[in-house]
C-alpha cells in the first residue's frame, strides 16, 4: 500500500538516536521514525496552530471508525490514532475523516503545545495487539471477540476482532476496566 503525506515539505534527515528525523515534514510538524519491535514507528510533533496532517492511499478503499482507519482489502493494515499527549502529558483525542482516497488526522483540544501524536500502522491479518491471559469469544457470525489480556505492560483493555475467512484483526473497542484471567460470553441480540 502506498502511503504520501499530503502536503509534506521535502527535508533533509537527522538520526536522534535509534530514530530518523524529518524537521518540518509538513509546515510545523517534526516526523520521527523508527524501527520497533520488527514494524516502522512515527512519532510526530506538532507545532501550535498546525491545521491538518492528511495521508493519501492511492486506490486503496478507506472506511474510518473514529481513531481507526482501515485502509485496503487485500491485505488489509489497519491504522489506529488512539495515543496524542500535549507538552503536560494530558491525552487528546484523535480521529480520522475520510475524502475520497485521502485521511485526515484530527486532534482535539490541545492545552498546552506542542502535540505529539503516536499513529500506529499494523497489518490487519494478525493480531492488533500481543496478549496472553485474555478471553476469546465466538460470536454468531463466526468471528472472534479477543478482550483484555496482559502483555509486558501489564493487563489491556483493549479487544479486537479476528474474522478467521478473512484472515483479518481489527480494533472492537475497549473495556472500561482493563482485566486478565477472566471470562467472556457471548449473549444472544
Amino acid at each position: 500500500i502506498a502511503l504520501t503525506h499530503v502536503g509534506a515539505q521535502p527535508s533533509s534527515r537527522a538520526r536522534v538516536g535509534a530514530w530518523l528525523r524529518y524537521p518540518s515534514l509538513w509546515p510545523g510538524v517534526d516526523a520521527y521514525l523508527g524501527a520497533v519491535a520488527g514494524q516502522v514507528e512515527e512519532m510526530l510533533v506538532v507545532a501550535e496552530g498546525h491545521a491538518e496532517l492528511r495521508y493519501r492511499f492511492a486506490g486503496q478503499r478507506l472506511v474510518s471508525r473514529g481513531a481507526l482507519l482501515s485502509v485496503g482489502s487485500a491485505p488489509p493494515i489497519d491504522v489506529l490514532a488512539n495515543a496524542a499527549w500535549d507538552a503536560r502529558g494530558a491525552a487528546v483525542p484523535l480521529s480520522w475523516r475520510v475524502e475520497g482516497d485521502e485521511a485526515v488526522l484530527e486532534h482535539g483540544a490541545v492545552r498546552s503545545w506542542p502535540l505529539t501524536i503516536d499513529p500506529t500502522f499494523v497489518s490487519a491479518t494478525v493480531p492488533v495487539q500481543i496478549r496472553r491471559d485474555h478471553s476469546t469469544t465466538l460470536l454468531g457470525d463466526g468471528s472472534l471477540l479477543i478482550a483484555g489480556g496482559a502483555s509486558g505492560s501489564g493487563a489491556l483493555a483493549a479487544i479486537e476482532r479476528y474474522r478467521p475467512t478473512q484472515g483479518t484483526s481489527s480494533v472492537a473497542g475497549s473495556m472500561v476496566e482493563a482485566r486478565y484471567r477472566h471470562a467472556a460470553v457471548a449473549l444472544g441480540d
